[in-house]
């Protein structure tokens, strides 16, 4: 079955989802820390957190994609103090991407926002503001 989640959005996740992901820059350690982590970010509520969207996997491919990401991630990971700061160039990494791959998810996209996009609409009325009409 097809998800609601645009193409690139799909291609974002496409592995994480359809089996086990094979982990490409963490260590078991490093991947249990990430995990914590992103759960901090965006934690389980009455919706999905963010290691139920595979963010951790998302982080590790994105990752493997750019060397000079990877380094700068897995140094800050390496040097993390166990605080997440506003100022702190790691802590916002992390967050930028536990973002981008929360809500690029279908858990993020679908069930938290829950958008319906690509969806047929028969009859568009357009903006109905009565000081947009003319």
């Amino acid at each position: 079955m097809a998800t609601a989640l645009p193409v690139a959005a799909q291609h974002e996740h496409q592995e994480a989802t359809e089996g086990a992901y094979a982990f490409k820059v963490f260590s078991p350690e490093e991947r249990k820390r990430v995990a914590t982590l992103v759960d901090l970010i965006i934690p389980r509520t009455d919706t999905p957190g963010a290691t139920d969207a595979h963010v951790p996997e998302f982080i590790d491919r994105k990752l493997s994609l750019d060397p000079a990401l990877k380094e700068r991630f897995l140094t800050g990971l390496r040097e993390f103090d166990g605080a997440l700061k506003e100022q702190d160039a790691f802590s916002k990494l992390l967050k930028d991407l536990t973002i981008d791959g929360y809500y690029t998810s279908k858990e993020g996209l679908v069930q938290e926002l829950g958008w319906h996009g690509n969806t047929f609409v028969a009859d568009f009325k357009g903006c109905t503001h009565p000081e947009h009409q003319s």
